[in-house]
Parts: C-alpha cells; structure tokens; sequence
C-alpha cells in the first residue's frame, strides 16, 4: 500500500488506472502480473525511480 500511496501522492496512480481502465485493461494486466509475480516488483520499481 506504500508504493500506491506514494504514487498517488504524484498523482500518477489514478491517472495510469484511469487510462488503463478506459480501455478495460487494469484488472486483466493487474491479473497476469500477480499470476507471474511481478505486480509488486514493478510497482516497487516506480517507486524506486519515482517515475
């Protein structure tokens, strides 16, 4: 929850979801990246570079 909040604080996280979910990809790429086990590496990433 610490990266969300970080990247929310940017403003980044809402309007990633956002573009995302316009599409109807959020929850199928959210899916495949937690099926693999690499949701929180790449969240973990951004916060990281503060991208």
């Amino acid at each position: 929850m610490t990266v969300y909040s970080d990247l929310k604080q940017y403003g980044v996280f809402m309007t990633v979801c956002s573009d995302l979910k316009q599409y109807g990809m959020f929850m199928t790429v959210c899916s495949n990246l937690k099926q693999y086990g690499v949701f929180m590496t790449v969240w973990s990433d951004l916060k990281q570079y503060r991208v």
